[in-house]
C-alpha cells in the first residue's frame, strides 16, 4: 500500500516524456506512409527519360543525384530547428528573469507547441524519405513534399520570431494573463465536479500574483505603462468574476487545499477565514491584498499608480 504513492510522480514524469513522443512519432509515421504509398502506387517509379513538360522535367529525380540532397533537406531543418530554439530560450529567459510565469505561458501557446512540432515531425519525415531511395525507385511525391515542407521551414521561421517578439512583449503579456486566468476560472467555479473545483482555485491565485509581480517590477523599472495595465488587469479579472459568481458552484467558495497554504491565509486567523468563506469573498480578499501591497511599494516611487488603483476599486466595487 505504501509503495504505490510513490510511484505516481514516476509515472507522471514518463507520461510527460512517453505521450509527446508517441505523437510526433506517430504523425511522422502517418505522414510518411501516406507519401510512400501514394508513390508505390501512382507517383514512384523510374524515372520518364524524356519528359514531355517543364514540370515532368523538374521532378525527374535520378536517385544518383539526389541522394545527398535529400540527406541535406532533413539536416537543414534539424540546423533551423536549432536557429529557433536558440533564439527563443535566450528570448523567453530574459523576460522570465523579469516577470514569473513566462516559461509556462510559453509553453501553453498551442502556436509555439505547433511550431516546434512541424520542425520535428518535418526531420523525421526526411530522415525516413532519405533511406526510401532506389536504384529503380524514386519517390517523387515524397521528395517534393519535403523539399516544400523545407523550403516552408525556412520561410516562417522569421515570421515565427516576429510572432514570438510580439507574444513575450509586456502589455501582451499581461493581456494573456488576464484573459487566461479568467476562463479557467469561469470553467472551475461553475463545473459540478468536486476535484475540478479544488484544483482551479490556485490558477486563480496564481494569476493575481504573477500581475501583483509585474506591477512591482515595472514599478521598480520606473515602466509606469505596463504598471498600470497590470493594475488594470487584475481589476478586469475581478470585474469579469462577479459576472460569473452567481453560477457559481457553493463548493467554489470554500478555501481548498491548494490555496489554503497561501502567505495570505496562513497569516489569518482560522475564524476570519471562517468569515471569508460566509461571505464567499476569499478571491475579492485576495485581489484587495494584492492591492494593498502595490499601494505599499508604489507610494514612495510611483504614487500615480495609487491613484489608478483607487479608482479601479471604486470602479469595481
Amino acid at each position: 500500500m505504501s509503495s504505490r504513492p510513490r510511484r505516481r510522480p514516476h509515472r507522471s514524469g514518463l507520461r510527460l516524456w512517453l505521450v509527446p513522443i508517441a505523437i510526433l512519432g506517430g504523425i511522422a509515421l502517418v505522414a510518411f506512409a501516406s507519401l510512400y504509398m501514394l508513390d508505390h502506387h501512382v507517383t514512384g517509379g523510374i524515372s520518364d527519360p524524356k519528359p514531355e513538360s517543364a514540370v515532368g522535367r523538374y521532378v525527374r529525380f535520378e536517385p544518383t543525384l539526389i541522394s545527398d540532397a535529400l540527406s541535406g533537406l532533413a539536416g537543414m531543418t534539424a540546423a533551423v530547428l536549432g536557429i529557433v530554439i536558440t533564439v527563443v530560450s535566450l528570448l523567453v529567459q530574459l523576460t522570465a528573469e523579469r516577470y514569473t510565469g513566462v516559461a509556462q505561458m510559453f509553453l501553453r501557446d498551442r502556436r509555439n507547441v505547433m511550431v516546434m512540432a512541424y520542425y520535428v515531425v518535418t526531420c523525421v519525415v526526411g530522415v525516413a524519405i532519405s533511406l526510401s531511395l532506389h536504384n529503380e525507385f524514386v519517390p517523387r511525391a515524397a521528395v517534393f513534399s519535403m523539399m516544400c515542407a523545407t523550403a516552408f521551414g525556412l520561410i516562417m521561421m522569421l515570421p515565427y520570431f516576429a510572432y514570438v517578439f510580439r507574444f513575450l512583449e509586456p502589455v501582451n503579456l499581461v493581456a494573456r494573463i488576464e484573459a487566461e486566468a479568467a476562463v479557467d476560472l469561469a470553467i472551475a467555479a461553475t463545473t459540478r465536479q468536486p476535484a475540478a473545483i479544488v484544483d482551479g482555485q490556485a490558477p486563480a491565485l496564481a494569476a493575481l500574483e504573477e500581475l501583483t509581480d509585474i506591477t512591482s517590477n515595472s514599478i521598480s523599472g520606473k515602466d509606469k505603462i505596463i504598471a498600470s495595465r497590470a493594475v488594470d488587469a487584475i481589476k478586469d479579472f475581478v470585474v469579469g468574476y462577479l459576472d460569473v459568481k452567481n453560477r457559481a458552484d457553493p463548493r467554489w467558495f470554500q478555501i481548498g487545499e491548494h490555496i489554503r497554504d497561501n502567505p495570505d491565509f496562513v497569516a489569518m486567523d482560522p475564524e476570519s477565514l471562517r468569515d471569508l468563506e460566509a461571505d464567499r469573498t476569499w478571491l475579492e480578499w485576495k485581489a484587495l491584498r494584492q492591492y494593498f501591497g502595490i499601494y505599499a511599494e508604489a507610494q514612495g516611487e510611483m504614487p500615480d499608480i495609487n491613484y489608478l488603483i483607487a479608482i479601479d476599486s471604486c470602479s469595481g466595487s
